[in-house]
């Protein structure tokens, strides 16, 4: 191999319609977002490096430099770039040493020494997209830099040390405390402690905007009650500070959408600060339902709702058609009747989405007897205890029912019919319990905890 410290190597101008890229170059893979971003980046500032290349039979190959090349294929309308700088390699050999070590060699900034001469050039004057173009980077990236470089100094040197990561780093920008900042930083120094925890150090009352809370108070309202806000860019969320007055603001707010309700005719409506409302919860309440009076489609109507849904499903269906659709619905699904409501409640709560849910046609047990005079709620059919003492122990009789339990699932297992009879059952009204089925996570108890 020839001593590279000895080879003697030329600067030559080749009009660029001359070049090609060579098969000696390793680049195969690149980023035309980022070909275009160098492209703007040499037509600002010029090439600052020049490319390198070797003569070969079609012409100049470029073995050092693709990118650049590419890049300059974009700029052949401004004639500075029709005629290229190239570092001519003296043989093949050189012409092969070059492209492997071009690219085996470069090393890339490090992350700390990015994020502190992004702070020094903006206080030189530079802009964001200045930056950008100058780094080859998209402006998110140079936001997200300049946020970091806000940092106090221990923050990146410990960065500089890989003392913290760049992730950690980025979880300090969510503080505004440099106290605290610091005081967190010589507790996670070299502990590979997650961002996660790192933040809930910082802050560990904050509450995001995505959450359920938030959402449905909303921002604005939350800001003009004087609750403060932080920001995680790198998490492109906000963060509440002030969890206590988003909590007072979701309360008063729940407790005026119930009230809106119960205005509605209903006899009372009870607020809900659980983000779900199960069976479970309804029957330990001990609330009877009642279901709304279905509504009858006109012949018209029932041709329009068929012809819309059959739209609906092959997904062509246009925004006043599912407008149209969901109006048809609403006369499909049927209302409560004044009688029903004069007897019956509703349970309103927030899902994990932010948004007004509601469990309506509840009876509450007070009100049983008059509902069922009055015919708007049928006696369940189902027995409940007696004043009487049972003959059996308690534990029996749970054991009993698990007996049951696995009875019914295997009959279940053998026969799924079974459970299409039942499900049709349940629509029917008549079964008197709340739920056929009670699907739950965790296991079922069927097997008794006596051996028998």
């Amino acid at each position: 191999m020839n001593d590279q410290s000895q080879i003697t190597a030329h600067v030559q101008d080749v009009p660029f319609a001359d070049l090609h890229l060579s098969h000696l170059n390793p680049r195969s893979v690149v980023s035309e977002a980022s070909i275009l971003t160098l492209a703007e980046n040499i037509s600002a500032y010029g090439l600052i490096q020049n490319i390198a290349g070797f003569a070969e039979e079609e012409g100049i190959g470029v073995v050092v430099g693709g990118r650049r090349y590419r890049a300059l294929g974009l700029l052949q309308d401004d004639p500075r770039f029709q005629t290229v700088s190239v570092k001519m390699a003296p043989d093949l050999e050189t012409a092969q040493f070059w492209a492997t070590s071009e690219n085996a060699q470069r090393e890339a900034l490090h992350p700390a020494d990015e994020i502190r001469d992004f702070g020094a050039m903006e206080k030189r004057g530079a802009t964001v997209a200045d930056i950008a173009m100058a780094y080859g980077a998209t402006e998110a990236h140079v936001y997200r830099g300049l946020a970091l470089a806000n940092l106090p100094d221990p923050v990146i040197d410990a960065l500089r040390s890989g003392e913290i990561s760049l992730s950690n780093a980025a979880a300090f920008t969510i503080s505004d405390d440099e106290k605290l900042t610091l005081e967190i930083l010589e507790n996670v120094r070299g502990q590979g402690e997650s961002d996660h925890r790192i933040k809930k150090m910082l802050k560990p009352d904050a509450v995001k905007d995505s959450d359920r809370r938030a959402v449905f108070v909303g921002l604005d309202a939350y800001k003009a009650a004087g609750g403060r806000t932080g920001s995680d860019l790198f998490a492109e969320e906000v963060l509440i500070d002030d969890p206590a007055i988003l909590d007072d603001l979701f309360g008063k707010k729940l407790e005026e959408a119930a009230a809106t309700l119960q205005a509605k005719g209903w006899k009372w409506a009870e607020a809900i600060v659980d983000s779900y409302i199960g069976w479970y919860q309804i029957e330990e309440m001990k609330l009877s339902r009642i279901y709304a009076e279905g509504g009858t489609l006109s012949d018209d109507q029932s041709e329009d709702y068929d012809a819309l849904s059959e739209q609906a499903e092959q997904e062509v269906l246009n925004d006043e058609g599912y407008a149209q659709l969901a109006a048809l619905q609403v006369i499909l699904d049927g209302s409560f009747s004044d009688d029903q409501k004069a007897h019956a409640g509703v349970l309103v709560y927030i899902d994990t989405h932010g948004v007004v849910q509601v469990e309506a046609g509840l009876v509450k047990g007070t009100d049983k007897k008059a509902a069922i005079d009055a015919g708007v709620l049928e006696k369940s059919n189902h027995v409940g205890s007696t004043a009487t003492k049972s003959p059996i122990s308690q534990k029996l009789a749970m054991d009993l029912g698990r007996i049951a339990t696995g009875a019914r699932q295997d009959a279940a297992l053998r026969d799924p019919d079974l459970l299409l009879a039942l499900f049709a059952f349940q629509l029917s009204g008549k079964s008197g319990y709340t739920s056929a089925f009670g699907l739950r996570k965790d296991d079922v108890p069927n097997v008794p905890s006596t051996e028998m």
